[in-house]
């Protein structure tokens, strides 16, 4: 029961933090409750509640939470209000700390991602003196990160770390989940 209990605290504080109309606050409340019910196992990280909601309900939560982001790529402008809804239910958000690097030159292209919070700073390799590397472009909230190899199944061009003076929140999506979503929706 107090493993019940605790789950549910968890819960009802991402319920109470997420921003969306109230009906569908008790739509996932009462989800949960039933699912707690159900089961001896409901662990449920806190991370990973909106992906253990329904489909339906993940991509409601999404359209409320995420579908602004998505809808404000330039690279998303002529798509479907379907296939960016289901987009804006696939992001998921990854913290980095202060100078840590999020991807480096030559690594697969295994995500999409959108800078949420913080900067990111862009670099090209050194020429092999002892200058290091050269700072292209700091990214600013909203910037997209990738976006060339994503599409085109490439290896990344450039490093990007995180801004030496904060963290940086990116909302991301997968390969494999973007590869789905066009399944889903192959009109796109």
């Amino acid at each position: 029961i107090v493993a019940k209990r605790s789950q549910l605290d968890v819960i009802n504080s991402y319920i109470r933090q997420v921003r969306v109309p109230g009906e569908l606050k008790v739509r996932m409340h009462k989800f949960f409750l039933a699912r707690l019910q159900a089961s001896d196992t409901s662990n449920v990280r806190r991370e990973d509640i909106a992906l253990a909601l329904p489909l339906t309900l993940q991509i409601e939560v999404a359209t409320h939470t995420m579908l602004h982001i998505i809808e404000g790529l330039p690279l998303f402008s002529g798509c479907s209000s379907g296939f960016t809804a289901r987009l804006a239910s696939l992001l998921r958000e990854r913290t980095f700390d202060p100078g840590s690097i999020l991807y480096s030159k030559g690594e697969p292209c295994k995500e999409f991602m959108v800078l949420h919070v913080g900067a990111v700073e862009i670099y090209e390799q050194g020429d092999g003196s002892l200058d290091g590397p050269e700072l292209v472009e700091t990214l600013r909230p909203g910037d997209s990160l990738g976006t060339v190899p994503f599409l085109f199944g490439v290896h990344h061009m450039n490093n990007a770390s995180a801004a030496p003076d904060g963290e940086a929140r990116v909302l991301l999506i997968s390969l494999e989940d973007y590869h789905d979503a066009l399944k889903e929706h192959p009109d796109q």
